[in-house]
């Protein structure tokens, strides 16, 4: 899937009688779990912080949601959001409100980041299994505006995001097996926060809204993009 998206899903935001933006497609977010027949690497979270209080394993409280969002009328993606709460697998007192948002970019230096076996990829990716890393979307996170804000035991703490490694060469990736832990539609992608070596993780399974429901949620978002974009 690229990031052209389906315009039968479009609600529009209106301030002062001007667009502001579309959400065109939604997609329910919830834990990668791991498939041992394609991916060596343990999975079961939604996003990894080690070194946080209550364990490094997170995962949604319900669905989290991906946006992908319409700032010209042009029915194309121009920026994404990734927001919900999430909770702790081992202290439910533990949690966080996750609100990162990215902008669309091309596979980084690095290439796609390819953590199945390689049986899994087609060649020249892999060894001719049916996973083709070139049909996936790259995004770059939008540092200005991602965070991580404590709830509940973590009240007060608030963490600024960046992107991890810093240099770029690893954007967040979304498409078929692109969470790094199964052959499901997924995402993942690194990331950290400022004045530390932390390395955090994205590994999440993406599910596309229905429209009735999307139409709803996209109604509910649109608030918080506006004003998120008047605080620019």
């Amino acid at each position: 899937m690229k990031i052209r998206a389906l315009c039968g899903l479009c609600v529009m935001a209106v301030w002062a009688g001007q667009v502001q933006a579309d959400i065109i497609d939604s997609y329910f977010a919830t834990a990668a779990m791991r498939d041992s027949s394609v991916a060596p690497y343990s999975g079961g979270h939604a996003v990894w912080l080690p070194g946080e209080a209550g364990g490094s394993r997170f995962v949604f409280e319900g669905n989290g949601l991906f946006d992908l969002i319409d700032l010209d009328n042009d029915n194309v993606a121009d920026e994404a959001r990734l927001h919900g709460t999430v909770v702790s697998l081992t202290d439910a007192s533990r949690r966080w409100e996750v609100d990162m948002w990215f902008t669309p970019t091309t596979v980084g230096s690095g290439g796609p980041k390819l953590e199945l076996y390689s049986s899994a990829y087609v060649a020249p990716f892999g060894t001719g299994g049916p996973i083709d890393p070139s049909l996936w979307d790259f995004y770059t996170l939008d540092e200005s505006r991602s965070v991580l804000t404590g709830l509940s035991a973590n009240t007060g703490i608030t963490h600024d995001l960046e992107q991890r490694p810093t240099d770029g060469r690893y954007p967040f990736q979304t498409g078929i097996g692109a969470s790094g832990k199964n052959d499901n539609y997924g995402m993942s992608g690194w990331f950290g926060t400022p004045g530390n070596g932390r390395h955090w993780d994205v590994n999440i399974d993406l599910e596309q809204v229905p429209a009735p429901g999307a139409a709803v949620l996209a109604v509910m978002g649109l608030s918080a993009v506006g004003l998120r974009r008047k605080k620019r």
